[in-house]
């Protein structure tokens, strides 16, 4: 199997149940499935998804909290932990470096962001979200590349159509 998946069953479950939480896109699901997350760490420390599930939520979790005075950056610092483990432990791991990228990017390192992110389209080059992260990490040509080719495939994604126009506006 390797450390991108585990053979512990609970683990996978826990897992599930949190990917599940987080892909429903609610808010208010956001602690369960990092709750979820890390009960699958807690099972297999080795489990490179669900590190990566873990840095995924928890960057959602900040993004909650950035309209607030004080936004949430010990949120990204954690995330950050786990993306990197993710990587770590399985080095192919495209959700792992897509991820690590847009941590990377709030971080303001922009330039290692971008590596992260043309590191998961090229692992998984077929996969729409790895190019949406990719376009949410750069500037100029490359997010408009990145953006066309989701909505070629994709049209009603809204957030690619806000990064073209983000570059449209610029210039």
């Amino acid at each position: 199997l390797g450390p991108r998946e585990t053979t512990n069953l609970e683990a996978y479950r826990a897992f599930t149940s949190g990917w599940l939480r987080l892909e429903s896109q609610l808010a208010d699901d956001l602690q369960a499935a990092a709750d979820d997350f890390r009960r699958a760490l807690a099972l297999d420390d080795d489990y490179a998804l669900a590190h990566a599930g873990l840095a995924r939520v928890l960057l959602a979790m900040y993004e909650t909290t950035r309209a607030d005075n004080q936004s949430a950056t010990y949120l990204l610092d954690e995330a950050t932990t786990h993306a990197r483990r993710a990587v770590a432990l399985d080095e192919g791991l495209a959700e792992a470096h897509g991820v690590l990228g847009l941590l990377l990017a709030c971080q303001q390192d922009i330039v290692q962001a971008e590596v992260e992110a043309q590191r998961a389209v090229m692992l998984e080059p077929g996969h729409w979200r790895h190019r949406v992260r990719l376009a949410h990490t750069t500037w100029g040509s490359t997010r408009l590349h990145a953006a066309e080719a989701v909505l070629a495939e994709h049209p009603d994604v809204a957030f690619a159509h806000i990064q073209l126009a983000t570059v449209f506006i610029a210039r």
